[in-house]
């Protein structure tokens, strides 16, 4: 394909700078989709449609600091907000799992990795 590339980097598309104007202008021959793998007859025989869960509506408050840290990222800050609970909630129910299975509170290190309960008193040991 001649001319300009339509491929941006994570960093463009954060600060909106992809071309979708010339994009849309583009005949469909142009683009170039040969990295996009055709999906067969199998594929569409056991395909699934699954709408997203339905989420709800709620209203809360939060500190005022804590909104503009979220909006200073641009647009999108309630989706990080359901993003930022559900992977606490999930931390949660793993470190509860991991309680069932070892009997006791699980070891993590600084970034949350489990340790196994040598490690931690390897690493008790140390400080």
């Amino acid at each position: 394909m001649k001319g300009k590339i339509t491929r941006t980097t994570s960093r463009a598309r954060i600060k909106g700078e992809t071309d979708l104007k010339r994009l849309r202008q583009m005949r469909d021959a142009a683009i170039d989709d040969s990295d996009i793998p055709r999906l067969g007859k199998s594929f569409w025989k056991t395909a699934k449609l699954r709408m997203p869960e339905p989420k709800d509506r709620l209203t809360i408050r939060v500190d005022h600091d804590v909104v503009q840290w979220l909006k200073k990222a641009g647009s999108g800050y309630q989706t990080r907000i359901n993003a930022i609970l559900r992977s606490y909630m999930k931390a949660q129910s793993d470190e509860k799992a991991m309680r069932r299975a070892l009997g006791r509170k699980p070891f993590l290190d600084s970034d949350g990795r489990y340790l196994t309960r040598e490690e931690a008193h390897d690493r008790a040991r140390l400080r």
